[in-house]
Parts: C-alpha cells; sequence; structure tokens
C-alpha cells in the first residue's frame, strides 16, 4: 500500500554536476549557487532540492595541455519531486538529462 496521498510529494530532486576526463582534456561542471544561494562544498557538487522552480549558476572548466577556460552559466528550470538531473556539456551550451 502507497502511503503517500496525492499532491502531497515532497520528495526532493537531485541536482548533480559531471567532470569528465578525455584523454588530455578535463570537462568539469561546478554547482555553484541554487536560487542564488552558494553552496558551501562546491566541490561535492550534488544538490538537494525541493520540487518547484529554480534557479542555477554552474561553472564549466576545460583544461587542456595548452589552456584553462573558465565561464559561468546560468540558467532555470522546474524540478520534479524524486527526479535525478544532471549537467552534461553540449555545444553550444549546458543540456538537462533525467535519470
Amino acid at each position: 500500500m502507497d502511503n503517500k496521498k496525492e499532491g502531497t510529494n515532497k520528495e526532493p530532486a537531485v541536482i548533480s554536476g559531471t567532470t569528465k576526463y578525455h584523454f588530455f582534456v578535463v570537462i568539469s561542471i561546478a554547482i555553484r549557487a541554487v536560487d542564488n544561494i552558494e553552496q558551501k562544498n562546491p566541490s561535492a557538487n550534488k544538490v538537494r532540492v525541493l520540487p518547484g522552480f529554480h534557479k542555477v549558476a554552474v561553472e564549466y572548466v576545460l583544461i587542456n595541455q595548452a589552456f584553462t577556460e573558465s565561464s559561468n552559466v546560468d540558467f532555470s528550470f522546474t524540478a520534479e519531486a524524486g527526479h535525478e538531473y544532471k549537467i552534461k556539456e553540449v555545444h553550444p551550451g549546458i543540456e538537462w538529462v533525467t535519470g
């Protein structure tokens, strides 16, 4: 039997950044802030949020042998209860993947 009543599901959603290694290139997307609240431990790179509309700020870092490029990207989206969202790198920007 399911004890949850319809419309009362407040299970958090999870947002995760990513780090990818491609030979001599590292691509990292780190969550910097959610709803204008800076992350206390950005190295953890995973945030739990309540369902609803959120503003997310991430730092995109590309490192290779010749240079390091860093840029900040802000976007917003609506999180659904119990979903896991992973931010991954695509060109020219950022794309969400629901897991």
